[in-house]
């Protein structure tokens, strides 16, 4: 594990990822005849806009298991991690929260970053970049030292890069 500091997709090309890891929400909307996942701030954001489409690739993901998709507007259940190929690279969404609107999950972020580090643990050629969960618009900015401290407790035999601004 590595901290690096700067925008994590561009740091993904300069240091060769195989794999994008950003933190996400578990709301799906129906836009134009498709699911997406909602994508509107932060990290999330950075990605819709630099892989055009990843949010309905990533929807797809998440509900395969759900018998019922949503109408509208949709809370899925909890998923951890998901992700899908796009070009070159593997963009894995790792769930932080439940809803756009809430602040971070601690529990929720553990979970999913466990079920990452054994994705990369069960794949030790992948390259990963992540942005540091929970601190912009998780709500944890005022705890970035337990933050820091959980992420490299979950990824200290890991080869993955945390982005931190």
């Amino acid at each position: 594990m590595k901290w690096v500091s700067g925008d994590f997709v561009d740091l993904a090309h300069k240091h060769k990822a195989t794999g994008i890891a950003f933190t996400a929400n578990a709301v799906i909307m129906k836009k134009d005849d498709q699911y997406k996942l909602v994508m509107g701030a932060g990290a999330a954001k950075r990605i819709r806009d630099k892989f055009l489409g990843i949010d309905a690739k990533l929807a797809e993901e998440i509900v395969k298991n759900v018998n019922d998709y949503p109408e509208h507007t949709r809370q899925v259940k909890d998923y951890y991690l998901s992700y899908c190929d796009y070009d070159n690279l593997r963009i894995f969404a790792v769930q932080t929260k439940k809803h756009f609107k809430e602040a971070g999950d601690w529990d929720l972020t553990v979970q999913s970053l466990e079920q990452l580090a054994n994705y990369i643990k069960h794949n030790p050629e992948s390259k990963i970049i992540l942005n540091c969960p929970l601190i912009n618009n998780g709500g944890f900015g005022d705890r970035i030292d337990e933050v820091k401290q959980m992420v490299e407790n979950i990824f200290k035999d890991t080869k993955i890069l945390v982005s931190i601004l």
